[in-house]
Order: structure tokens, then C-alpha cells, then sequence
């Protein structure tokens, strides 16, 4: 029994054809590196809303800048690891 048209073998990448060898850009770690920058890293509304209320607009606003750059800057770190 021949295999559907453009289906693929377990393991195979479909930029190289051979089963078990993954080529270039086939998203792992750019993968994992959103999973953890979007996991640790984003900023929740409701705590933005609770900084500005206690501590006013301008710490409201440079936490979650603060937050995104670092999550960002630890993103590419991982992402330069995990390559």
C-alpha cells in the first residue's frame, strides 16, 4: 500500500526527503525558544492595571518594557543555545 500523495514517513523532514535527518529551519528551536519568551516573559494586563493603580503610569509602563526586553534578550540567549 503506497503512502497518500505529499504524506511522509515518521522522521522524515520534508525539506530533505530523508527519513530521520532534519534540515535547516525546521522550527524546534525557534519553537522552544516562544514557548518559554511567551510563557515567562509576557506581561499580564491585570498586573499592569494593579501597578498603575498603586504605583501610578510610569511604573506601569517600564515594568512590562522592562519585562519584554529582558524576556526578548533571554529568548535569543536560548535561542543561540539551543542551535
Amino acid at each position: 500500500m503506497k503512502p497518500a500523495r505529499g504524506s511522509h514517513p515518521p522522521g522524515a523532514c520534508s525539506s530533505t526527503g530523508t527519513p530521520g535527518e532534519r534540515g535547516p529551519g525546521d522550527g524546534r528551536a525557534e519553537l522552544y525558544t516562544f514557548a518559554i519568551v511567551s510563557i515567562l516573559f509576557v506581561p499580564c494586563i491585570s498586573t499592569i492595571a494593579i501597578l498603575y493603580r498603586q504605583l501610578g503610569a510610569k511604573i506601569a509602563f517600564l515594568t512590562p518594557v522592562y519585562t519584554v526586553f529582558l524576556g526578548l534578550l533571554i529568548g535569543a540567549i536560548i535561542n543561540l543555545l539551543v542551535k
